[in-house]
């Protein structure tokens, strides 16, 4: 009896079991083909990283945010967020790189997903020349916050000394074109530019070849003629006591000289090789002797009585006195007439010869000839004289401390002119002649001439 009520507990106990049993295996069965139906295995392909894995997300966009991966407008992906999930499916995204380009110092932000510096500038239709200067290789791979510097190059003109080139350069200093093309700068070349400018601000570059030479040449000292005055010599006459020789001098000149033309002379240095050796006259002082009086003497031929004789002779005394007296006069008369035609002639002569009472100074001189139409030339003198205006005006160009400006002159074969300009090669004994036209400076050359210096 016992033991019926025990396999009755047993049995009732199993019929319990059986169907919770049954029910637990048939949710798991269930429970399996629903999770099998709501996942899928999904391939994503993250920046070139592939993932294979099994989601429950329905949409891209919940499969992103599974994963964890904030998709941003300029990212690139493969399916587009609302696509659904489905078993197998393939996702590739790829995230886009910030990147900065400066042009010429202005920047600007893009955002890009290519791979290299030149497949994003063919996608941003950006241009380099062959001439441009790029801060990165073209090849270079690109990475999130790079940036990309690109400085446009210009045509730059070079002018050194006489040659002209032309550069095709990007903004950089004078200082690195000059470098990069080997030109060198002396100490006395001259640069229109300052060596720190950038080529941006300069339109042409223009270096000036400097250099200075010592030039030696011989001149010759023109002599000088002195005047003494002789009483062994009549007056208005003159003798020639020593002949006058020319000296001979050195001068050092420092030539300057931009790119092979001369243009500037200083003299820095003058040595007396041989002494001039002055011209000397003697000028005659001694006054002429007065002539003696002549006297005329006319003797009686008839004596009939000593009365009428002595009448006679005292009628004929009388009258010889007269004659002689009237000849007198006339010989003295014709003497002052002689006398005042030959002084008459004597000053006529000296007149003639250019004034000589007048002359404080007499000179030989080297002389040179220069028009006013010469190139560079103003045509106003030191002194104001305009030879514009009077082409034919005698003037000549000396040195002040010979031949005071505003003196009167005579100039052998040139005539009486004004002292009235200067030349920066008229020192000493050298004298320029202005004539009208540039024919006749050519054909004058240079000579050597006397040259008289007047008081007034």
């Amino acid at each position: 009896m016992t033991n019926k009520k025990q396999a009755s507990s047993g049995f009732g106990f199993a019929k319990l079991v059986i169907p919770f049993l049954v029910t637990i295996l048939a949710l798991a069965s269930v429970s399996y083909f629903t999770y099998d139906a709501i996942t899928a295995e999904v391939t994503v392909v993250e920046d070139e990283e592939e993932n294979t894995l099994v989601t429950t997300a329905g949409t891209v966009s919940e499969l992103m945010e599974e994963l964890e991966i904030e998709v941003s407008d300029h990212d690139e992906l493969s399916e587009a967020l609302d696509t659904v999930i489905e078993d197998g499916m393939n996702i590739e995204y790829k995230s886009a790189n910030q990147v900065t380009v400066s042009i010429d110092e202005e920047s600007s932000e893009y955002f890009t997903t290519q791979e290299t510096v030149e497949d994003f500038l063919q996608e941003e239709s950006i241009e380099v020349g062959d001439y441009d200067d790029l801060s990165v290789d073209l090849d270079e791979e690109l990475a999130n916050a790079m940036t990309i510097e690109l400085n446009r190059a210009f045509e730059v003109t070079l002018t050194d000394g006489e040659e002209t080139t032309t550069h095709m350069v990007t903004n950089r200093s004078v200082e690195d074109l000059l470098t990069q093309e080997a030109i060198e700068l002396d100490e006395l070349d001259q640069l229109n530019v300052d060596l720190s400018d950038q080529l941006s601000d300069v339109d042409e570059i223009e270096i000036v070849r400097v250099t200075v030479e010592t030039e030696s040449v011989e001149e010759s000292v023109a002599f000088e003629t002195e005047t003494r005055n002789d009483n062994s010599l009549l007056e208005g006459n003159s003798e020639v006591v020593q002949e006058g020789t020319e000296g001979l001098k050195e001068l050092e000149y420092e030539v300057t000289y931009e790119n092979g033309e001369e243009v500037s002379r200083e003299l820095v240095n003058e040595e007396m090789v041989e002494d001039s050796v002055n011209h000397v006259v003697a000028q005659g002082t001694k006054k002429p002797e007065p002539e003696p009086e002549k006297q005329v003497v006319q003797a009686s031929n008839n004596s009939s009585s000593s009365d009428s004789s002595s009448s006679s002779s005292s009628s004929n005394s009388n009258s010889s006195s007269t004659s002689s007296s009237n000849s007198s006069s006339s010989s003295s008369n014709n003497s002052s007439s002689s006398s005042s035609s030959s002084s008459s002639s004597s000053q006529g002569v000296q007149q003639a010869s250019s004034n000589d009472d007048n002359v404080v100074k007499e000179l030989s001189m080297a002389a040179t000839a220069y028009t006013a139409k010469c190139y560079g030339c103003s045509g106003i003198t030191a002194t104001g004289i305009n030879l514009n205006n009077q082409p034919n005006l005698k003037v000549v160009a000396v040195d002040p401390s010979v031949i005071p400006l505003g003196s009167k002159v005579w100039v052998e074969g040139y005539g009486t002119a004004i002292a009235g300009d200067t030349g920066g090669a008229i020192k000493g004994n050298k004298i320029d002649l202005h004539v009208p036209t540039k024919a006749e400076a050519n054909s004058f050359g240079r000579r050597t001439v006397r040259v008289k210096v007047f008081s007034d």
